[in-house]
């Protein structure tokens, strides 16, 4: 079954342009986990999306099939300066429900893709839509509405005062996991909670936490299988802190032990887990070690935040300028998706500009050499990248991208020596990169785009 959407999200009083909101539904089978970074990529040899989908004999190389590739779609949604995504289905979303009640349980894909429309006049066709579920869903991630949430809070530009502690509890025995919750929230945690290592593993993507506690042996997957999975994903996506994962089991072995901690954790307790033993646990070196690393990330952030809210980037009444020669300005963000990152994307959008996130190698070449762009924020993570495009770029074209800027921890705003930037780079930033200095090189880069542009109509 397939049930197709369209509705469209009105526009708000901050300035925000109405949204054209398309999403499909459908009940086919399960994407496999490792598959999803392929959804919107360019057909690849050897990667299939579903079982069966080989032509596996000794006359005919292992090819996968075009017409299952969404790559068109983020091409398409790029130039117009469209948004894109893709998670499994819950059983929340109600587009297949009588599918879903007749075969007795949930299956199948939800991808969405939203552009930018003008509402001409009220219609009783046209209705409003809460896109939590939708929207905060990234192509990268199926994260849940509870996580969703808690994401669009965090960047709600709140003062900084005392951060809450957050834990995630995986564990598939729903008495232990509500003891649990329950004993953390007492020591003031905020709890967060998976019942198998599939939805652990979602919930480990989406966010961040002081401590991760994930039983040994559930359903779906298990929690060994999570941790690793997890670990293979951080490295290139969340590479500049590791998170701490602790396991618990009531039957692992000494052996068991042993594998775990070789596939990811950092700790071990035996269940149960009691009252004094959690206290002992985030009071331990390592726990507080990794309190102090995000308590110290909110306050970079917090203070990001507050730096742009206290100067004003334009001035009121006078909207930054962005077409040049008709068409609005294109800038790439290169990083992993972060509280932060949605904030610098939010501003340049509301500046005009379009704006495109990536946060895989794989993305980042492709879009590097589909087009020009008229700015790159490249986050170090990612420089090797940049050094990899710049070999293909000298090979394959006369005219080079310009304007790649580089966020790193290393730059310093108040040192008077000159930082030299490194090779395939054009200029270097303090990460994070507050968004009042984002805005400033905004309004640098059009403007050197316009009198460029300028001088070549006058030669």
């Amino acid at each position: 079954m397939i049930a197709l959407r369209l509705a469209v999200q009105k526009d708000s009083d901050d300035g925000k342009k109405s949204l054209l909101v398309v999403t499909c539904e459908d009940t086919a089978p399960a994407i496999k986990l490792q598959m999803y970074e392929y959804l919107f990529e360019p057909p690849k040899r050897g990667v299939a999306l579903f079982e069966g989908e080989f032509e596996n004999d000794d006359n005919k190389s292992q090819e996968f099939h075009p017409e299952l590739c969404l790559f068109s779609v983020a091409c398409e949604m790029n130039v117009i300066g469209g948004e894109y995504g893709f998670r499994p289905r819950s059983a929340t979303d109600e587009g297949c429900r009588d599918y879903d009640k007749e075969v007795g349980a949930v299956s199948g894909s939800l991808f969405w893709f939203c552009i930018p429309c003008s509402v001409l006049k009220e219609s009783a066709m046209t209705k409003s839509m809460d896109l939590d579920d939708v929207l905060y869903s990234s192509m990268q991630h199926a994260v849940t509405r509870e996580d969703a949430v808690k994401f669009q809070q965090s960047i709600s530009g709140m003062l900084f005062h005392q951060r809450k502690k957050r834990a995630l509890v995986i564990e598939d025995s729903n008495v232990i996991r509500k003891m649990l919750t329950k004993i953390l929230s007492n020591l003031g945690f905020d709890v967060s909670q998976a019942e198998n290592g599939m939805d652990g593993l979602a919930k480990l993507k989406s966010s961040l936490f002081d401590l991760v506690l994930c039983d040994f042996l559930m359903p779906v997957m298990d929690g060994l299988d999570c941790v690793q999975q997890y670990r293979d994903w951080e490295k290139y996506h969340r590479p500049w802190i590791k998170q701490r994962i602790v396991g618990i089991s009531a039957h692992a072995t000494a052996g068991d032990i042993e594998r775990g901690k070789s596939v990811g954790l950092d700790d071990y307790r035996n269940k149960p887990v009691t009252v004094k033993v959690l206290s002992e646990l985030i009071n331990c070196e390592g726990q507080v070690e990794m309190s102090n690393r995000l308590d110290e990330i909110e306050r970079r952030e917090e203070n990001v935040r507050s730096t742009a809210h206290s100067e004003s980037m334009v001035s009121e009444g006078s909207p930054m300028a962005s077409l040049v020669n008709g068409r609005p300005c294109a800038c790439l963000l290169v990083a992993p998706i972060s509280e932060h990152i949605k904030s610098m994307q939010d501003l340049i959008k509301s500046s005009g500009w379009q704006s495109t996130v990536v946060g895989t190698e794989g993305e980042v070449l492709t879009l590097l050499k589909m087009r020009m762009w008229d700015l790159v924020l490249v986050d170090e993570t990612f420089a090797p990248c940049i050094g990899a495009f710049r070999d293909w770029e000298r090979k394959k074209r006369k005219t080079l991208q310009k304007s790649v800027t580089l966020m790193t921890d290393t730059f310093d705003i108040h040192t008077t020596q000159q930082t030299l930037p490194p090779n395939g780079i054009d200029a270097l930033t303090a990460k994070p990169m507050s968004l009042h200095s984002l805005g400033k090189l905004l309004h640098r880069t059009y403007f050197a785009l316009e009198e460029e542009a300028t001088n070549c109509t006058a030669s």
